[in-house]
């Protein structure tokens, strides 16, 4: 710090004195070549190091996929071979539509006692669905 002495104005003076050459000269290039001048000149520096520390921050998909999904060698484990049912579960959203719908209609009205049948029971020909009230018919 011998060489460099405090000018009063808040910087060094060589040191301030050369970045503010480079400025300069970068000003007047920019002036002459680029459209929009020093501004887009300093503007477009600007995002062009933002991107380069960026991608530098943040390594490409094929960096990871070289050095393993979790960043190095993985350990490898043994297991015994068998055949056994593996439980599907699959947790999402959405509607459910059957293959074939089927609408019931009894032959006769009244008050259902009893329902015989779950909500997707598979059922068949012949199988009692629903128990209506019996007092009505007898009364008749």
């Amino acid at each position: 710090m011998s060489d460099q002495k405090y000018n009063g104005e808040g910087s060094f003076g060589m040191a301030a004195g050369r970045a503010r050459d480079y400025a300069g000269r970068a000003g007047r290039w920019s002036d002459e070549h680029v459209p929009g001048g020093q501004r887009v000149f300093w503007i477009g520096l600007g995002l062009l190091l933002l991107v380069a520390l960026i991608w530098l921050l943040y390594p490409s998909a094929n960096a990871t996929h070289q050095r393993g999904q979790f960043g190095g060698p993985q350990t490898v484990g043994v297991a015994k071979v068998m055949t056994a049912d593996v439980p599907v579960t699959i947790n999402a959203l959405g509607t459910v539509t059957p293959i074939a719908t089927v609408t019931v209609r009894p032959q006769v009205s009244g008050q259902l006692l009893k329902f015989d049948v779950q909500e997707g029971q598979m059922v068949k020909a012949g199988d009692v669905l629903a128990e209506i009230d019996p007092r009505t018919f007898k009364a008749r």
